[in-house]
């Protein structure tokens, strides 16, 4: 795949996870674990850690514990 279509798709998959966050189908943290799982992904990374929380806690919150991102 070349550099510009990795581009592309990744800016498509922010615009996606915009679309979901207004349209209530996603928490803004939901949204940006998807978006993060997803370019991961995308670009053929090994799975990483979460990011953490505004607490500094890396482990799952409560909306997130036991919920498969795609």
């Amino acid at each position: 795949m070349s550099p510009a279509w990795l581009v592309a798709a990744v800016v498509a998959l922010g615009h996606a996870a915009g679309d979901e966050v207004r349209a209530g189908g996603l928490s803004l943290p939901e949204a940006e674990s998807s978006l993060r799982t997803a370019t991961l992904a995308l670009l053929g990374a090994h799975r990483m850690p979460p990011a953490p929380d505004a607490r500094g806690s890396r482990e799952p919150g409560p909306r997130q514990a036991g919920r498969t991102v795609a």
